[in-house]
C-alpha cells in the first residue's frame, strides 16, 4: 500500500473554491459510573483480606471419612446378579431343542354366538327404527295440592 493521497484527491483539497468545512475533533473519554467504582472497591479489599489472612488463627481438624458398609443383602444381591450374567454369557446355545409353534384360534361356542347376534339385532333395530311413525306428543304438566286430610295426616305422623 501507498502512503500518498489520490491525484484527484490532493487536487480537490488544494482548490480554494472547493466547499469544505472547518471541522473540530473532540475526544471522548467516558468514565466509570459509581457502581463500577464501588464493585472494584469492594473486590480490591477482599483480594487484600484473603491475601492478608493469618493461617495462624485456624483450628487443626482431621477429616473423618465415613463409608457405609453394603449389608449382607446388597452383597448377596449383588453376587446373584453377577452369576445370572456370567451364566447368561456362557449359555450353551446346543442344549436347545428345536419346537414347533401351533398357533391356536379357539372359536367362541354356541351360546356366545347367540348372545352376540341378540345384541347386534337389538342395536340394528334401535338404529333402524322408523322416527316418521311416532306422533307428537303434548305436555301436560299436573301440580295437584295436597287436602287438608293429607296435611293433617302428615301433621300427626310427624
Amino acid at each position: 500500500m501507498s502512503a500518498q493521497a489520490p491525484k484527484q484527491l490532493l487536487t480537490e483539497i488544494s482548490n480554494k473554491d472547493a466547499k469544505l468545512k472547518n471541522v473540530e475533533c473532540n475526544e471522548k473519554n467516558s468514565l466509570p459510573t459509581a457502581d463500577a467504582i464501588k464493585q472494584e472497591k469492594t473486590e480490591a479489599e477482599l483480594k487484600e483480606r484473603i491475601g492478608s489472612f493469618d493461617k495462624g488463627n485456624m483450628k487443626a481438624v482431621e477429616t473423618q471419612e465415613k463409608v457405609a458398609m453394603p449389608s449382607a443383602d446388597d452383597i448377596a444381591g449383588e453376587k446373584r446378579e453377577q452369576n445370572l450374567k456370567n451364566s447368561l454369557g456362557s449359555f450353551n446355545k446346543g442344549q436347545l431343542r428345536h419346537t414347533e409353534t401351533q398357533e391356536k384360534n379357539p372359536l367362541p361356542d354356541d351360546s356366545a354366538i347367540k348372545a352376540e347376534k341378540r345384541e347386534s339385532d337389538f342395536r340394528s333395530s334401535i338404529e333402524g327404527f322408523p322416527k316418521n311413525d311416532l306422533k307428537e306428543g303434548k305436555m301436560v304438566e299436573k301440580n295437584t295440592l295436597p287436602t287438608k286430610e293429607v296435611i293433617d295426616q302428615e301433621k300427626s305422623a310427624k
